[in-house]
């Protein structure tokens, strides 16, 4: 497990360093799954809204790579709360 604490390791810092930004990606392997809950806890940073997106290494990894990027960047932006396109049927 000490990938894991590596890892998490590398969230305290980010959290902790970078007061500029509000969005974390992380992509994990796969067998550090059992880390997502923890790492989005870690991201609650009392008056500080930190979006993480978490993805494992084995969805980027499936053939159809372009569609998994194209719903990580509207799931992204979504959560900046913007309003994702909806077609009009007029």
């Amino acid at each position: 497990m000490r990938e894991g604490n590596r890892i998490k390791s590398y969230v305290k810092d980010a959290v902790k360093e970078y007061d500029n930004y509000n969005m974390l990606m992380l992509v994990l392997p796969d067998k550090l799954k059992a880390l997502y809950h923890e790492i989005k806890t870690m991201t609650l940073v009392p008056g500080r809204e930190i979006l993480t997106q978490i993805v494992l290494e084995g969805t980027l990894r499936k053939t159809k790579g372009q569609a998994v990027f194209t719903k990580l960047l509207l799931q992204m932006v979504a959560k900046r709360g913007n309003i994702l396109w909806v077609p009009s049927y007029e």
